[in-house]
């Protein structure tokens, strides 16, 4: 049974501000008095992004998500960090189990992140492009009426929707053709969008590199 519920994450975000929010969840998961298995990433998404965001995921609804700019008092940013901190915390728990004491203990070098669902729904996809150790979170599989819809936190990775509209990588990237791969690879993996230094867009078009902001 999950340890925090729908009612107390809309209380939390809308009486205490998404700041707050961020900050007392991360500190949270960092005690140990949450794991990321307490959270429903359903009801992360309604209480930060309201309702009617997540109503207009629903493929079924004939105006899905294309109006959804007119919604007002919409910031994903406050899931974005969440959703990151869950991997983070994830990722750590693994590292503090007992399998990994022997490596502790005749040391460690930096490795490749590889795709790993760490809970289910929330999948660390390696991006490099931007850095050699960038990396994707990709939301997935838990959206209330939706069956397949995938949401991307790109970062850098992705900067703006621009370089998904012209096909251009990251103004700053360590190689271009590895940010372009990483980039047609996020694209493929998800509908939804939030880039590092953009609003979330829909993607319209693969092919035809369409797309809008939500």
């Amino acid at each position: 049974m999950r340890a925090i519920k729908y009612r107390e994450l809309k209380r939390l975000h809308d009486n205490q501000g998404p700041r707050f929010m961020v900050k007392h969840l991360t500190e949270a998961l960092k005690t140990g008095q949450l794991a990321p298995e307490d959270f429903s990433l359903n009801e992360l998404y309604e209480a930060c992004m309201g309702s009617e965001a997540l109503r207009r995921l629903d493929p079924r609804k004939d105006d899905m998500i294309l109006e959804f700019g007119g919604i007002s008092g919409v910031d994903s940013t406050a899931f974005s960090n969440i959703t990151g901190q869950l991997a983070i915390s994830k990722v750590l728990e693994g590292y503090a189990s007992p399998d990994f004491a022997l490596t502790r203990m005749i040391g460690t070098v930096s490795t490749r992140i590889k795709d790993t669902e760490i809970i289910p729904g929330l999948t660390i996809m390696e991006t490099p492009g931007h850095t050699a150790g960038s990396i994707t979170v990709l939301v997935h599989g838990h959206l209330k009426g939706s069956k397949i819809h995938r949401v991307a936190i790109a970062g850098d990775a992705l900067p703006i929707m621009g370089n998904f509209l012209k096909w251009v990588p990251p103004r700053i990237h360590i190689d271009p053709k590895i940010a372009l791969w990483s980039m047609k690879k996020i694209i493929e993996h998800s509908e939804v969008i939030i880039p590092g230094h953009d609003k979330p867009f829909i993607i319209l078009d693969r092919e035809k590199k369409m797309a809008k902001y939500l």
